[in-house]
């Protein structure tokens, strides 16, 4: 999946633009495999998806919210949709 101008956010700010850049790679997700968000697990599983150890974007402070945040994907018009009720 493809998507054009993406903006790259660290932290809640925009740290880079790109005019196109692919999603997420769908060949990987057959029809058995599941898209996984930030620290979700599998169902009936525990092990949740973390930040691999190595992962140096958000240097030694790591705010999972902030990650989770960061890890959506939302289009550039989310403004123009419905908000769902609380």
């Amino acid at each position: 999946m493809v998507k054009k101008d993406v903006k790259i956010r660290k932290n809640g700010e925009i740290i880079k633009k790109l005019s196109e850049v692919v999603i997420f790679d769908n060949q990987v997700y057959s029809k058995n495999q599941q898209f996984r968000l930030f620290l979700s697990s599998k169902a009936g599983k525990d092990a949740v998806l973390k930040l691999y150890k190595n992962c140096n974007f958000y240097g030694t402070i790591q705010d999972n919210e902030t990650i989770f945040f960061d890890s959506l994907v939302v289009p550039n018009d989310y403004y123009k949709f419905p908000r769902l009720q609380d």
